[in-house]
């Protein structure tokens, strides 16, 4: 007689999958003896916190993809369901597809707590056995007994996908890292974790903006444009300390450096090697938007005058520069270096290599 198959089910919204996800799944699919274990992202998790920001079901399902140990694989019930996914729909569509297997269904310790809530959990647990991992060692035992749930005595894995939106990006896989950064993934809760200041953000959008109207104006591309835009100030609100511990970090002689230079050096180090942004002309974009640089190509004229121009600024002649860089890009982009170097100079803020780069674009 030939036996079931043993088939387990390991849902959940991998926003992103990351290291732990892949250890959980190799212990069960070995304890267990499964046939296959199936990932299944949901479309919307009914006890998730609603103002978490996720990524598209489909960027989800690609990064899972690029992970998957032997025997398992991903499906996309959920997330082309759309709407709130509850577990017993999904428990009902693997019973119908696998009439005779037995069922498992994997979660992870903190779903123990509401588990008595769950949409019809006495008919989950008749049609599947519920596999419990540690997260964490505090475990709901009354719930563990009363659905019969099998607890795994597993490592706990001192990360979640949470860690990755507050920049530590240590539990990901290199080809979900990589895939991240090529699609601009988390960036936005990646600015307000690092920000952390309405008005500094506010000037961070409006900057995107107005970057990509001018890489619209002069026939470049206007996402890279946008980004660049958009994180130009991503370290703008570390400490003096912070920004210079960083670059030490990224093994940057820092002898040379002034402190005017440290947000865009920093920003241009993290975006390079801790978010390993895959489109360099970005980081590029931002490295010399506050000091400018004599090798500044459109990209960085775009960042440097949006920044400046940005809605929000509120200065003498605002207006005016505005006007003209939109009727003649570089024309304005003069006009706004003569305007900023005549500020500097009068506030005694500019040193005398910075003046040379500003005369040299200023006369070119």
């Amino acid at each position: 007689m030939e036996l079931p198959q043993k088939i387990a089910v390991f849902g959940g919204t991998f926003n992103p999958i990351h290291k732990g996800h892949i250890k959980i799944a190799k212990l069960a699919i070995k304890k267990l003896g499964l046939d296959s274990l199936y990932f299944v992202p949901n479309y919307q998790n009914p006890f998730k916190n609603k103002q978490q920001s996720y990524v598209s079901g489909e960027h989800r399902y690609n990064m899972i993809k690029l992970v998957l140990p032997e025997k398992a694989k991903v499906c996309e019930f959920e997330i082309n369901k759309k709407g709130i996914s509850y577990t017993i729909d999904t428990i009902k569509f693997f019973k119908h597809r696998f009439k005779n297997a037995q069922l498992y269904f994997i979660i992870g310790s903190d779903n123990l707590e509401k588990l008595h809530k769950w949409k019809d959990i006495d008919l989950i647990c008749q049609l599947s056995q519920i596999i419990v991992f540690k997260r964490d060692k505090k475990i709901n035992k009354k719930n563990l007994k009363k659905y019969n749930a099998v607890l795994f005595d597993n490592k706990i894995y001192d990360f979640s996908s949470t860690n990755i939106r507050h920049s530590d990006f240590s539990g990901l896989f290199p080809a979900v890292h990589k895939y991240i950064s090529s699609n601009f993934l988390y960036i936005e809760d990646l600015l307000k974790f690092h920000i952390n200041n309405g008005e500094r953000l506010k000037h961070c959008y409006a900057t995107a903006q107005l970057a990509a109207e001018y890489a619209k104006q002069l026939k470049k591309d206007a996402k890279i444009a946008y980004y660049g835009g958009l994180l130009h100030d991503i370290t703008k609100t570390w400490s003096k300390e912070k920004h210079r511990e960083f670059l030490a970090q990224c093994d940057v002689d820092q002898s040379k450096v002034p402190d005017y230079k440290l947000h865009q050096l920093s920003a241009y180090f993290w975006l390079t090697k801790k978010y390993k942004i895959a489109k360099k002309t970005i980081a590029n974009s931002i490295a010399s938007h506050t000091s400018l640089a004599y090798d500044m190509d459109d990209y960085a004229k775009i960042v440097y005058m949006a920044d400046k121009l940005a809605r929000g600024r509120k200065y003498p002649g605002v207006q005016k520069l505005r006007e003209l860089a939109k009727k003649d890009f570089y024309q304005g982009f003069k006009s706004v270096l003569e305007a900023n170097l005549k500020l500097l100079q009068s506030e005694g803020k500019i040193d005398e290599e910075q003046q040379q780069i500003y005369k040299f674009w200023i006369n070119s």
